[in-house]
């Protein structure tokens, strides 16, 4: 069986997107869970804070896996920018629904987390890809 040469150029937007969508769609997922989980448990309140936290950085590890699975190449790079369209994507929404967005504090340790996180998924991606 051949391998086919990935095409970076058409593929490029296509990872980032279909990657921003499944982060999104873990996200809903873990978002259920937790809260699932938090109802069963007694979680305190102040818990829902860190939970986010975990649930960005997961959903963000899927969107990049998804993302360089999808680009087969350029793993970190693309599980990165998955996870910063992610996040961008959120603030967009929370915007879009009245929510204010802090732009310091809390939501650049979550764009970061985000990007880190990304980009991990990516590179496991690439790594489990060449074995």
């Amino acid at each position: 069986m051949r391998k086919r040469k990935p095409d970076t150029n058409n593929n490029f937007i296509q990872a980032l997107l279909i990657g921003a969508i499944a982060a999104m769609a873990a996200s809903v997922v873990l978002l259920v869970l937790f809260s699932v989980f938090m109802m069963i448990q007694q979680v305190p309140t102040g818990g829902g804070f860190y939970i986010s936290f975990v649930i960005i950085c997961l959903a963000a590890f899927c969107g990049g896996f998804v993302g360089a699975q999808i680009m087969r190449c350029k793993g970190m790079m693309t599980g990165a920018l998955v996870g910063l369209v992610y996040i961008l994507l959120i603030a967009l929404i929370g915007g879009a629904a009245g929510f204010v967005v802090n732009l310091f504090g809390t939501y650049l340790l979550k764009v970061l987390l985000s990007v880190v996180f990304g980009g991990i998924g990516g590179i496991l991606k690439m790594n489990l890809c060449r074995r």
